[in-house]
């Protein structure tokens, strides 16, 4: 009987241990991220190709530019619900997709492949078509507005064959030329531009053909009059992207390349301080199409291989560009998605990204990011977001759709509190009392 009487003992101490051991789990503590998905809408004007490129935003309202089956589109959309307000397509020459755009003395400003600039009024009543303002120079991908010009980015035509870097000034009150810029033979296309709001210098990042004949990373910075300051050259990457600056004038500018053999790496963020110095870069799997500065973070709109699908991506990171976050944005799409060149625009509380998705009849995908400024720098470490499935919106829909707001969840590691300290000592003092009742067990049915 004694024997049972200890093995009782041993299985009922074994059994206090185990129940005192669930009341602590040091486990990660999951909270709502920052950053949530408000709503997104779709649009698919036509049965063929329809991307949507840029973003600009202006009052209650974003206006989007991109492509629709080979014209140039722009859809007006509410900011609250993202329903669609009014359309405008046009078509002049041969097929330039608007890219890019921009909001002054409320008239939006939009230029596309085929260097055209369109002028709208904020209810896009056109007031100047691109056939007024159409010059045989190649190609603009990027416009922004400064003081009263405009500077657009992108290529000129050369006689002998291919195209040049170019950027222009343009006075926005009449649309007159003011001045033009190319670089030297050997460049490609500017593809992005910015103002550094320290120096009040143009950055303007791209391409550029190499020694050997291939595509390479460049940034040249200009003064407002495009004279020449200096150039920048990246080596083992193909291409500078994207463009944005913080309130101290470090620059943050996202480009592309391939980079064996990290065969999963097609894209980087670099650092540089106001003189053009780097200071700082980071790789990701995929290109930096996009990228805008908000309050101490870069956001990056990028794309990439998952699920065998191609997916619309946001990375955030820091301005030491840490990674705080990453969300896939198209998670929930069974279709490919991408980002491509073109803006995104912030209004304060929202981030708002467009692309498109599909396999042979592409459409628009237009994103509002809620984003929670005073909470990002709480989050040390983020699991992999997936969003889930949201209603989408017609383009032909003008109604209002109260679409909730997606919570996505991240981690975050605790920090042990007094009252945990002191349940892992009773659990540690508990275990000791099991393994020396257990042990002394052993020992009298050894000396029986």
């Amino acid at each position: 009987m004694s024997n049972y009487r200890l093995v009782a003992v041993i299985t009922v101490t074994i059994l206090l241990a185990i129940s005192i051991l669930s009341l602590y789990t040091p486990i990660s503590e999951a909270q709502s991220s920052p950053i949530k998905i408000k709503w997104r809408v779709h649009s698919n004007p036509t049965p063929s190709t329809d991307v949507a490129y840029g973003v600009c935003e202006f009052g209650d309202y974003i206006y989007v530019v991109g492509e629709e089956g080979g014209k140039d589109r722009v859809e007006k959309r509410f900011k609250s619900n993202g329903a669609l307000v009014k359309s405008w397509s046009g078509h002049f020459g041969p097929s330039a997709p608007l890219r890019d755009c921009t909001v002054i003395d409320e008239k939006l400003y939009a230029v596309n492949f085929g260097s055209h600039i369109f002028v709208f009024d904020l209810d896009l009543n056109i007031q100047v078509t691109g056939k007024d303002t159409y010059y045989p120079r190649g190609y603009a991908f990027s416009i922004i507005s400064y003081g009263d010009y405009l500077y657009i980015a992108g290529a000129k035509y050369r006689e002998e064959g291919g195209a040049v870097w170019s950027v222009e000034k343009w006075s926005a009150k009449d649309l007159s030329l003011v001045k033009s810029y190319s670089s030297d033979a050997t460049t490609r296309f500017a593809l992005s531009i910015g103002v550094n709001p320290v120096t009040k210098q143009l950055w303007v990042v791209g391409e550029f053909v190499g020694e050997l004949g291939y595509n390479e990373f460049r940034v040249e910075i200009l003064d407002l009059d495009l004279n020449l300051v200096k150039i920048i050259k990246r080596a083992g990457w193909s291409s500078a992207l994207s463009i944005t600056f913080d309130e101290d004038g470090y620059a943050y500018i996202g480009g592309s390349g391939f980079v064996p053999p990290k065969y999963d790496v097609h894209g980087l963020i670099a650092k540089y301080d106001k003189l053009g110095n780097e200071i700082a870069a980071v790789e990701m799997r995929g290109p930096a199409y996009k990228i805008l500065y908000v309050n101490n973070y870069i956001y990056v709109g990028s794309e990439e291989l998952i699920d065998n699908y191609n997916r619309q991506v946001l990375y955030i990171f820091d301005k030491n560009l840490n990674q705080v976050d990453k969300i896939v944005l198209s998670r929930d799409m069974n279709t490919s998605a991408m980002l491509n060149w073109g803006k995104m625009a912030f209004d304060g509380k929202n981030l708002y990204i467009a692309g498109g998705d599909g396999l042979i009849d592409w459409g628009w995908t237009i994103y509002a990011i809620s984003i929670l400024l005073e909470e990002l720098g709480t989050t040390t470490q983020t699991a992999e977001t997936i969003s889930p499935p949201i209603t989408l919106t017609n383009a032909t829909q003008a109604t209002t759709i109260d679409t909730p707001a997606v919570t996505l969840n991240i981690t975050k590691p605790s920090t042990p509190s007094k009252d945990d300290m002191t349940t892992l000592t009773l659990i540690v003092i508990v275990f000791a009392i099991a393994v020396i009742t257990v042990a002394a067990a052993v020992i009298l049915v050894i000396r029986k």
